[in-house]
């Protein structure tokens, strides 16, 4: 599990040889949250991304609620062989992002919940 809770931890998270993918999503997102702003990212969002092995229990945990309760997030989308489920915990609009490959070796039943929410907002 990779967890960025600060700009610094995005920072050195963009040093890592991750997925390109990856890589331009976080961007997309730094980008988007800190334009216009001098706030630590880690004031606005919490962003995890999951990897092979990680357990829902150790995912749920990290993230603070039930990752894959129907309601649990505000929207899920896939973006190539990546899924985003964004999550607003709080009023001031402080959100926890699940970055979570489809891939081997991802819990099932994380993987299933995301796959269908994806589904069900293409209706």
């Amino acid at each position: 599990m990779l967890v960025i809770d600060s700009t610094i931890a995005m920072a050195r998270a963009m040093e890592r040889p991750i997925d390109d993918d990856l890589k331009r999503l976080l961007t997309l997102r730094r980008d988007q949250l800190t334009h216009n702003t001098d706030d630590d990212l880690g004031t606005l969002a919490l962003f995890i991304v999951v990897a092979p092995g990680d357990s829902l229990s150790t995912i749920e945990a990290r993230a603070g609620y039930p990752v894959i309760t129907t309601g649990a997030v505000e929207w899920v989308q896939q973006h190539g062989h990546w899924f985003e489920a964004v999550a607003i915990l709080s009023d001031d609009g402080f959100a926890t992002v699940l970055l979570v490959q489809d891939e081997y070796g991802i819990d099932p039943q994380l993987l299933a919940c995301l796959r269908a929410e994806v589904a069900y907002s293409k209706r």
